[in-house]
């Protein structure tokens, strides 16, 4: 391999087939769907569209014919190409008209808005009333459905070849079916509940375990299936440590590879440690906006409601208010409101000055390596707004706690407060 800056050249054995996987990644990363390329070109009209995803298949045919590659490799990439368009057409199926880019007029005018008045009414106003001129643009419920089921035409879950080459298009469409069964099953539940259940019901029950169940049922290739399974169970683990022994159980019950079993165990394990009662992990000496340290052990004696967020997280943004009047209404009483960033270190800067813009109260921390720091790899936080909530004595009394908008928040408070 020769290497000239940021260029890249492969020589020897399979030079060929690296020098074009090497070319065929950098054209593939304008085809993701959130890539500035993609969010452009998702907005021009049907033929250009189309233009535009036949100009990659027909590169790759191209490229293919014009090398000495072996038949299976060759193959191989014209299915991955093949599945990438029909990838690209489905999301423009739903995107057309919704994603605008970043010159968006919606973006553009979100950008100009101060921080702290993001969720005020009048900005809220306008941005609806920019959303619904960009939404003349979508397609009709018609035309979006025609174009999904033919680009999901022909799919099955069960294509190991594209599954282990690593294809975008095949992950991507995989994940698209499978949210959609997953969204079927949720909806038939959640409907046959009474209505004062249908809460409890979303606060119980995540989407994520019914996506691990379409797995169950509907994949029979075991590589695909426990690959998957092990993805889920994962998630479903570190998302809720007090349900992880059903989670564990069913992954048990259903895969049979050693290095998952391994994996899962590890996660399992830590999971346990996060029992009611259980002495919380800990964090030592993280940076506060005040301009000095805090330490979990500097809050005993207090309960401790731990908010941990970042500046690029908009559901957790949309939390602030809430915590504001929350910690105003218990202004006073034996709480500690902490509110934990875990952005990067190039973002801290944005933390410092969204705090101060925001007007932002309570204990501002950021923790000292995001979502890869001890105390936050310990409560197995892989997705945010968390909240955790630990007693004077510095034990957990919920590492999955009730947001500040939550109806639930209040009544638990003021049992712990009485």
């Amino acid at each position: 391999m020769i290497q000239n800056g940021r260029d890249v050249t492969f020589e020897g054995k399979g030079a060929a087939e690296n020098n074009f996987l090497r070319a065929l990644y950098i054209r593939r990363s304008h085809y993701i769907q959130l890539s500035t390329t993609f969010l452009e070109k998702v907005n021009l009209d049907l033929t250009d569209f189309k233009t535009f995803v036949n100009e990659y298949v027909s590169w790759v045919n191209t490229e293919l014919s014009t090398q000495d590659f072996n038949a299976e490799f060759i193959k191989t990439e014209k299915a991955k190409a093949n599945l990438l368009a029909k990838n690209s057409m489905l999301h423009y199926s739903y995107m057309h008209g919704t994603f605008m880019g970043v010159d968006s007029p919606l973006k553009q005018y979100l950008n100009s808005v101060d921080p702290k008045d993001e969720n005020s009414p009048e900005v809220i106003r306008i941005s609806d009333s920019i959303q619904k001129e960009m939404d003349k643009m979508k397609l009709s419920e018609e035309e979006s459905t025609e174009m999904s089921n033919n680009a999901l035409e022909s799919f099955t879950f069960n294509n190991q070849r594209m599954f282990e080459s690593f294809s975008l298009g095949y992950a991507d469409l995989m994940d698209f079916k499978i949210q959609a069964a997953a969204l079927l099953k949720f909806s038939k539940y959640y409907y046959a509940l009474d209505v004062e259940k249908q809460n409890d019901f979303l606060n119980l029950i995540p989407l994520e375990e019914f996506k691990r169940n379409v797995i169950i049922d509907t994949i029979s290739n075991t590589v695909i299936k426990e690959a998957l399974l092990w993805r889920f169970t994962a998630q479903l683990i570190k998302s809720a440590p007090t349900k992880a022994k059903d989670h564990y159980d069913i992954f048990i019950k259903n895969n049979t590879n050693p290095l998952y079993s391994e994996k899962i165990e590890k996660i399992y394990t830590a999971a346990t440690k996060l029992d009611k009662g259980k002495l919380s992990p800990k964090f030592v000496n993280y940076e506060n906006a005040a301009g000095g340290t805090t330490s979990l052990d500097d809050l005993s004696g207090s309960y401790v409601y731990i908010d941990v967020w970042a500046t690029w997280c908009g559901p957790c943004k949309k939390e602030i208010p809430s915590l504001k009047v929350l910690e105003k209404e218990y202004h006073g009483k034996n709480i500690k409101f902490v509110s934990l960033s875990v952005d990067t270190e190039k973002a801290h800067d944005a933390w410092k000055k969204m705090v101060k813009d925001m007007e932002l109260s309570g204990i501002q921390l950021i923790a000292d390596k995001a979502f890869k720091s001890d105390f936050v790899s310990a409560y197995l936080i892989n997705s945010i707004p968390r909240f955790l909530l630990i007693d004077p004595e510095g034990n957990i009394v919920d590492e999955n706690a009730p947001r500040p908008s939550s109806e639930d928040i209040r009544p638990l408070f003021d049992k712990l407060l009485q």
